[in-house]
Order: structure tokens, then sequence, then C-alpha cells
């Protein structure tokens, strides 16, 4: 990300951006927002930051002050706003002098600049198309952050006569102008490249719960964007709340419509899929299945969303649109029945003139036999979704869309099986006139050729790390910092490949350590100024860590995969890794019979997903005997090229690392514990008596980096309490636990506390991040504890509550009530209570007792009556209980 300019450095600003606006300009604020995010920057804007629950006072406050620069959208209707007056009023006061350039006002109608507004330097957006509007706006911000307008290139000499441009030769010849409609075509020229966006729409989770559920699906498409971003392409992932058939096929049609002249667009359409077929022979269609279609209605498709884009595609302005359609057709035969007919993939596609169009299909599933507990998705045929991950990760690139074709065919086969042209993995339907050999799927390298190896997504985020700001300029920084890049570049590929072996845990969150570094930047923005600046070793290690965290926990986890339960049939693992992982399991009795009640049940994604659970556990367990192999092999490009020790191979000892590493996920007191072998110092010493001899205060590194682990909310390592509930009839959903993970936020209250705000789908995840919000509070306590030893962690903040944590509002109104919810979240250990099992510790012995009390009441319920009637003279009321 952007820092805000280099007048910001070292600075705490957690936006660079703060867009002021009325409500009646609401789109515009909207659509400026969205340009600055995509091209990097950090945004606050109403419309998104402040939701409901939000202290909207003290939220726009905190957006005026932590922001680098106030951008006004200016408008009549703005400057007539109260509102927007005090807070472009409160930009001009923090920088009278304009020397920063707090205040952009941006002109969205020709409207006056009244007072101290037309003082300061603005520039318009009206009046001109939306590639044009977008440029200016980048163009126009970059230059505020330069504090000048210096040209890219040489202006022309201004003695040339009219006409000559600056590699026209000497004696050219200039044509005229066209005169007809459009003027001159050389103004229209673009002055950036084509531009490649992608939507991706998964639909992983259904409300009829005899439609399979696809689990894998929400991490895959997550893990899908990266690679896609990584080589060029602006992806959007469709909000997965919102899965109707109205939803997306709104989210379909304006992606398509909207698109800038001469785009390169991806579509991939990911969930259960069905085919309809029609009275004709070429009149069939094939449909997306929307998360509410409901089994029972017939015809079901009429339910569905159509695959077929051409209604959209008739008014795009795109140039070229690939649609993937990732649709999972292995259903149960009598659910087969009720919802699709047979034909996938030869549904009827409109035509769309003017527009290179073309399908990738995933080849149907029909006649795949399915092993008894094995996943009937990956039984069937391989993801499409995951094809595609698979070609992205591999260099080079598929240059045209046949080559993809070939590429995904290749990755999708079969095992052990031939793939004959009516049993593809992948389908490819082009529609005329698209040519596959002339269809450029990704976009080209900035120099025009295509790159073999182009930089991981990581890479770019770790060398804009704003630790790097708070270290002493020196070639030794330099050079730490071009390693560090280059190691968290290898971590990017090394994640890459162990996450397709795990890309069915539903635990997995790939935007893990993209959240955890914005966390540690944020903690070292809160570190003092002054003598006491981060090291270069320091900042390495803080680059570094939430990459590091990331890929070897997966990679751990993917190796774990052979002992795994589900996958027991699927892969020849290690016979003896699979006995400690069933003594593993013996030691969670109750985990396992949730697993063996959903597997009873039919539920077998619970119960994966409870297996996936065990094994991350299983993991935990032992965890310090996995480090050492995981990060000799990660490292082992880190010595210099004479054989010898390199410095970064010296901040990076595996030791080191291990320790760091098992501090994110320990108890608060861990780090405290010095006499512990092994345990982090408070300074030691890197390349002592070299000319890179520096400074390292291990401690430091280690809180921050365990601070912003917890301030990540790591999934797998957030409290039991979500696994407890899986496989239960109110049952959580992982997938919205990740987006709401993703929305999450750490407000500020007060001086120095931090509360987080969460909206819940279920009260589980309410208290699970209560508890690890009480766990983080004991590590920031832990913390000020040292500073007697580490001062700069007197700047971090004192507690943490989560106060804003609550239920999410549905129609106005909490989808759930607090008030029940620890009573709720103690229905197995009631049961176990019942049974008797914490008394007896036997079973049968608990079911033995359960009956002799069961008989003693039946005694009860004779003799009762019994005495009444001897007592009193006259018949019991009880009496017709003496014939139960």
């Amino acid at each position: 990300m952007f820092a805000g300019g280099n007048d910001t450095a070292g600075s705490t600003d957690r936006w660079d951006f703060f867009v002021s606006y009325t409500q009646a300009d609401r789109p515009w604020a909207e659509w400026i927002a969205w340009q600055l995010e995509t091209d990097g920057y950090r945004v606050l804007v109403q419309a998104w930051d402040m939701v409901a629950g939000t202290n909207w006072t003290q939220a726009m406050q905190n957006g005026i002050q932590d922001s680098t620069r106030t951008l006004a959208v200016l408008s009549a209707a703005y400057l007539d706003s109260a509102f927007g007056t005090q807070e472009w009023q409160a930009a001009v006061a923090a920088d009278p002098a304009s020397a920063r350039r707090r205040l952009i006002p941006v002109r969205i109608e020709d409207c006056a600049r009244p007072g101290l507004l037309g003082q300061v330097v603005s520039f318009d957006l009206f009046g001109m198309p939306e590639q044009g509007a977008r440029g200016e706006l980048l163009a126009r911000v970059q230059e505020v952050i330069a504090g000048r307008a210096k040209p890219a290139e040489e202006p022309l000499f201004p003695g040339l006569p009219a006409g000559f441009g600056r590699n026209a030769p000497a004696h050219a010849t200039v044509s005229p102008a066209f005169p007809g409609p459009g003027g001159d075509t050389s103004a229209a020229a673009p002055d950036r490249p084509a531009e490649f966006h992608a939507l991706l729409v998964g639909i992983g989770s259904y409300e009829d719960e005899r439609l399979p559920a696809l689990p894998w699906l929400s991490g895959l498409l997550d893990t899908a964007a990266e690679h896609l971003e990584s080589i060029g392409y602006r992806t959007e992932i469709h909000d997965r709340s919102r899965s109707g058939t109205n939803a997306v096929k709104a989210a379909v049609h304006g992606f398509l419509s909207g698109a800038a002249p001469g785009a390169t667009l991806l579509v991939l359409l990911a969930g259960n899929a069905v085919h309809g077929a029609g009275p004709g022979s070429d009149s069939g269609r094939d449909y997306l299945v929307p998360a509410d279609a409901a089994i029972g209605y017939q015809p079901f498709w009429d339910l569905c969303v159509p695959v077929d884009c051409s209604g959209p595609l008739a008014h795009t302005a795109a140039a070229r649109v690939l649609v993937l359609v990732d649709g999972n057709t292995g259903y149960d035969p009598e659910v087969r029945t009720l919802v699709t007919d047979e034909g996938w993939g030869s549904g009827r596609i409109g035509a769309a003139p003017g527009v290179d169009v073309a399908y990738l299909y995933r080849g149907p599933a029909e006649g795949a036999e399915v092993s008894e507990g094995e996943p009937r998705d990956l039984a069937t045929r391989p993801s499409l979704s995951r094809a595609l991950v698979d070609v992205l990760s591999t260099r080079p690139l598929p240059s045209t869309l046949a080559d993809l074709h070939t590429a995904l065919d290749r990755a999708m086969a079969l095992p052990n099986q031939a793939a004959s042209l009516e049993d593809r993995g992948c389908l490819l339907r082009p529609l005329s006139p698209c040519d596959p050999r002339r269809f450029d799927p990704f976009p080209p390298s900035l120099d025009g050729t295509a790159t073999d190896a182009p930089p991981h997504a990581w890479t770019a985020a770790a060398d804009r790390h704003c630790a790097w700001e708070r270290t002493a300029d020196s070639p030794v920084t330099a050079a730490l910092r071009a390693a560090t890049g280059a190691l968290v570049d290898h971590l990017g590929r090394a994640y890459d490949s162990a996450v397709q072996v795990s890309a069915d845990d539903p635990w997995h969150d790939p935007d893990l350590a993209r959240r955890m570094a914005r966390r540690v930047e944020f903690l070292v923005g809160k570190l003092p100024p002054g003598p006491e600046e981060l090291s270069p070793a320091e900042a390495a290690l803080l680059v570094a860590g939430p990459y590091l965290h990331q890929t070897v926990w997966t990679i751990i986890v993917a190796r774990a995969t052979p002992a795994h339960p589900t996958s027991a049939d699927l892969l020849t693992g290690d016979r003896a890794a699979r006995a400690e992982f069933d003594v593993f399991t013996g030691t969670h009795p109750r985990i396992g019979r949730r697993i063996e009640r959903a597997r009873l049940a039919g539920d077998l994604t619970s119960a994966t997903s409870v297996s996936w659970w065990l094994a991350h556990k299983w993991c935990e367990s032992d965890v310090t005997t996995r480090w050492e192999a995981v990060l000799r092999e990660l490292f082992a490009g880190l010595t210099a090229s004479d054989g010898q020790e390199s410095l970064a191979a010296e901040v990076f000892r595996p030791d080191r690392i291990a320790e760091i590493l098992t501090a994110l996920r320990a108890t608060a007191t861990f780090l405290n514990q010095s006499g512990r072998a092994g345990a982090l110092q408070d300074l030691v010493t890197v390349a002592p008596a070299t000319s890179e001899e520096m400074p390292l205060r291990e401690r430091l590194v280690g809180y921050l980096l365990a601070i912003g682990q917890k301030m990540a909310l790591e999934l797998a390592a957030l409290p039991p309490v979500l696994v407890e509930h899986l496989g239960v009839a109110d049952a959580v959903d992982l997938a919205e636990v990740r987006t709401a993970l993703r929305r999450a936020e750490w407000q500020g209250r007060g001086r120095s506390t931090r509360t987080l705000a969460v909206q819940c789908r279920h009260p589980a995840l309410q208290v699970a991040l209560e508890r690890h919000t009480s766990g983080l509070d004991a590590l920031l306590a832990e913390a000020h504890r040292a500073t007697a030893e580490i001062p700069a962690l007197a700047g971090l903040p004192t507690h943490a509550t989560a106060e804003g944590v609550r239920a999410a509002e549905i129609d106005g109104h909490p989808c759930y009530t607090s008030a029940g919810a620890q009573f709720r979240l103690a229905e197995d250990k009631v049961q176990e209570l019942l049974m008797g099992e914490q008394l007896y510790e036997n079973r049968a012995l608990a079911v033995r007792e359960l009956y002799q009390n069961a008989l003693d009441a039946c005694r009860y319920r004779r003799a009762r009556p019994e005495y009444l009637e001897r007592t009193t003279g006259r018949p019991s009321s009880w009496t017709q209980c003496r014939e139960a």
C-alpha cells in the first residue's frame, strides 16, 4: 500500500484518504473510493466503513484525524451541507498553509469554490467518460503525493511545426482529421493498457440440505483471486452472503455491462449446476444453482441462474469475455431425477456480436462412482477452479485460449483414465467469431512480453511494509530488504503448492497473512519515534513473520493430510502417522462422536470439517518436532554465494523463527518466561564484529507478531466452541465465519483500548470472539509488564474488548438473541452429564442407572394413587396413570 507520500514517513495514519461527501453524491464517493482502493490506497468512506452500531460522530472525527488527506467531493449540494463544510474546514485547519496538501477538492459538477476552497488547487471529474475520469483521478492523486506534476516524458520541442509528433520523420505529412462524427481518432487512443477484470461467483452452501454443499469452494476462490491479481487482473469476489437468484444475476449483469471499452473479462461461475432439456434437440440450457433454490419446484431450473450470458453481453463494451463454468453435477440418484436432465455442457448459448466470447465448462460427472465417506464432488470430476489455480501457479502461463484449454483439460483429467472426446475434463465452447488461437486470456508483462516468473502477490506487500520506513537508510538495510523480499516470494510459492494439497480444508484462511501484516503495520506505527527506531533485522522479521506463519502452518497441515480420516482411502499415507492421529482423536471423545453422528446422518460436510479441525489440533500437539524440517527447506536458499552464512540466514535462524512461531499460538505468559531454554531475548547482536552488526530485540518482535496474529483473528486458532457447533441442528457456516473475520475492525476507544467490532450470524462465533479477545487482552497486559525491559512496548494498546461483537441484523432484527447463547453452547456437555459419563466414566453403567431410575419412577407412579385411595377413600385423579 502507499504510505500517503514521502512527507508522512513514520506516520501512524490508518488511511491514506478520507472521502468527504454529502449523501446526494454518494454514487460519486463510492466510485472514487473504489478506484483508489483498487490502485492500492487505504480509503475511509462513510458508505462502507460506518456500519450499524458505529458511533458516527466519533468515526468521522477519527477519519479526519487518522487520514493522511481528505478528498472533498465538491458539488452544490456539498457546499450547502453543514457536515461537509465542517469536514473540509477541519482538513484546512490541520494544514492551513497547504504545505502537506491535506485537502484535495474534486469537483463532480460545475460549481463554485467559495472562500478558502478557492485558494486550494482542485481538479474536475465531470464532463468526461469513465476511463478518462479514472485516469484523471489517479494521475492527480499521484501528483498530490509527489508534490509536483512533472510529466513522465520529455515535453515536445515548442519550435516544431504543428502536427509533428515526437517520432515523426522530418518530412512526414499529416493526414487531415476525419470530418465525420468522432473527430480526430488519434485523440481516442487509450492512455493506459487494456484492462483485465475478473468476477468470481462461488455458491458453496444451500438452504435446501439435499443439495450437496461445497465447503472447499470459498477458500479456493480466494486463492484464485490472489493468483489472478498477481498476474495483472483486477479481481472481485461476489458477496457470498448474497447468493440468491436475483443477486447473482444482477452481479453478472452489472459486471459485464459496466466493462471498460476494450477490456478483457473473466467470469467464474462455481457451484452446483443443472441442465434443462427443451422441446428441441438444441433448445436445452445449462444453469448454476443459487443458494435459495428448493428441490421440489418443477421445473427446478426455473429457479436457477442461466449460464448463458448473451443478454448482458449485448450491452458490454469489452473486447473479450471468457466465462468459466465450474459446475458440480455429482448428485445422489434420487436428487438427480428431481433437479436435472442429461446433457450438461450442451446448453444453448446466444451469440454476442462484436465481442470475442468463449465458455469453458467443467466436464459432466455422470457415471462416476463414489466411495462411502468420500466427498462426492472430488470423486466425480476435479474442480475447474482448482485446475485454474494449478495453471496460474505454473510458468510460463498459457499464451492463448487454446493453450489454456489444453492445460485445464490436462489438470482435470480423471485419475488413471484417458479422457476421450466425449469425456473431457474441460469443455471449450467458443462463439463465432472468437478464435481460441488468437484469444489472449492473460495480461502481458509491463514490457509487452510474457514473463516466466512474476513476483508473488505477497512480495509487493512485503516491500511496501511500513517497518522499512522505521529503519535507517543504509546499504545494509537495502540488502536485507531485498533478501527479505526474495524470501517472501519463495514463501508465497511454497504456500501455493501446499494449499493445493489442503484445498478442501475449511479452516484454512487464505486472507490471514494479509490481515496479520496489516495488524503488524498498525502496531509498528504505535512504536515511539526517536533513537529506538527498528533495526534492519527487526524490520525483516516483522515483515516476513505473517507470511512465515501462514506458509509453515499450511505446509504442516498439508503434510498431515495422509493421516486425515477422509483421505485415508485416497492416499497411501504413513500408517504410523495414521495410528498417531487415531490415538490423538481418542483424547477428544466428544468430537469423535460428533464425527460419527454426522456420518451416520449423511452430513459428510460437517464430518469432514470436524475431522480437519482435529488434524489442525493434532499438528499443534507436537508442533515443535515439525518445525525443523519445514524451516530447513524454506531457508535453504539463504546462504551466500560463497557458501558462507549470509546476513539474512543469520537473521532468519531456524531456532529463532521456531520460537517466534511458537509464541504466536502460545499462552499469554509465554514470552515472559525468560528462564526457558531457547527463550527470546530482550537484546541480541546480529552479525557481531562485522560491518553488518546490528541489534535485535527478539522479545519486541515476538510481542508485535503475537499481538498482530491475535488481532488478525486466525480461524483455526479460535476457541473450540466453533467446532462444537458443527453437525448440529443450528450449525455454524464456516464460509460466513471467514467473511465476518475479513470484515472485522478494531475500533479505538479512549486513549489506549481497542474494541473488536464484528457482525455475527451465529452465537457460537460471538462467544468464540469474546473468549479470543479476552486472550488478546491478557497478552497486552503481559506486554506492558515487560515495558521496563522493552520500553518500546509502552505505545501499544493496553486493553482489548469485544463490546462491538454482536448479532448481525436481518430486516432490522438481530438474527439471534445473546441471552441463551451460553446455555445453547453447552448442549453436548449437558447431554454427557445426563448420560452420566462424567459421573460413571462408563456408558453402559450410565444406561443401566438410567434404566433403574425409570423403573423407580414407574413404581412411584403406581404407589402414589394407591396411597391416595387408601387414605381418602375415593379414587385418585392419578388413576389414569396406573394403566401406563
